[in-house]
Protein backbone atom coordinates (compact mmCIF):
# COMPACT_ATOMS: atom_id res chain seq x y z
CA UNK A 1 0.00 0.00 0.00
CA UNK A 2 1.60 3.27 -0.89
CA UNK A 3 1.64 5.86 1.69
CA UNK A 4 0.02 9.53 1.01
CA UNK A 5 1.58 12.69 2.75
CA UNK A 6 -0.80 14.92 4.19
CA UNK A 7 -0.52 18.38 5.34
CA UNK A 8 -2.00 20.58 7.81
CA UNK A 9 -2.32 23.78 6.48
CA UNK A 10 0.13 25.46 8.65
CA UNK A 11 2.40 22.90 6.55
CA UNK A 12 1.62 23.88 3.39
CA UNK A 13 1.39 27.33 4.05
CA UNK A 14 5.58 26.98 4.37
CA UNK A 15 5.78 25.02 1.21
CA UNK A 16 3.26 26.62 -1.10
CA UNK A 17 4.87 30.47 0.68
CA UNK A 18 0.83 31.38 1.00
CA UNK A 19 -0.16 32.56 3.99
CA UNK A 20 -1.95 30.07 6.54
CA UNK A 21 -5.23 31.79 6.27
CA UNK A 22 -5.31 32.13 2.68
CA UNK A 23 -5.10 28.19 2.75
CA UNK A 24 -8.08 27.83 5.30
CA UNK A 25 -10.17 30.13 2.98
CA UNK A 26 -8.72 28.34 0.05
CA UNK A 27 -10.21 24.90 1.69
CA UNK A 28 -13.35 26.45 3.25
CA UNK A 29 -14.23 27.88 -0.04
CA UNK A 30 -13.89 24.42 -1.63
CA UNK A 31 -10.83 25.79 -4.32
CA UNK A 32 -8.74 23.43 -2.87
CA UNK A 33 -9.61 20.10 -1.47
CA UNK A 34 -9.05 18.94 2.17
CA UNK A 35 -10.74 16.82 4.46
CA UNK A 36 -11.65 18.45 8.02
CA UNK A 37 -11.17 15.93 11.08
CA UNK A 38 -12.42 17.00 14.40
CA UNK A 39 -11.81 20.70 13.52
CA UNK A 40 -8.94 20.41 12.05
CA UNK A 41 -7.59 20.46 8.06
CA UNK A 42 -5.58 17.82 6.61
CA UNK A 43 -4.55 17.91 2.46
CA UNK A 44 -3.66 15.11 0.83
CA UNK A 45 -0.68 15.39 -1.94
CA UNK A 46 -3.48 14.60 -4.86
CA UNK A 47 -5.70 17.49 -3.34
CA UNK A 48 -2.42 20.10 -3.76
CA UNK A 49 -1.59 18.34 -7.21
CA UNK A 50 -5.08 19.07 -8.43
CA UNK A 51 -5.75 22.75 -6.82
CA UNK A 52 -1.87 23.42 -8.37
CA UNK A 53 -3.29 21.87 -12.14
CA UNK A 54 -6.07 23.98 -12.00
CA UNK A 55 -4.71 27.03 -11.05
CA UNK A 56 -2.68 26.37 -14.06
CA UNK A 57 -5.27 25.80 -16.21
CA UNK A 58 -6.72 29.49 -15.12
CA UNK A 59 -3.14 30.91 -15.72
CA UNK A 60 -2.95 29.51 -19.18
CA UNK A 61 -6.42 30.18 -20.11
CA UNK A 62 -6.17 33.88 -18.69
CA UNK A 63 -3.01 34.58 -21.16
CA UNK A 64 -4.29 32.50 -24.28
CA UNK A 65 -2.15 29.36 -23.93
CA UNK A 66 -3.95 26.45 -24.94
CA UNK A 67 -1.69 23.73 -24.05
Amino acid sequence: MDTIKVYYPEELSGVLDIPHSEIVDLLESGELGGKKVLNHWRISERDICEFLENKNKEINYTVGWRG
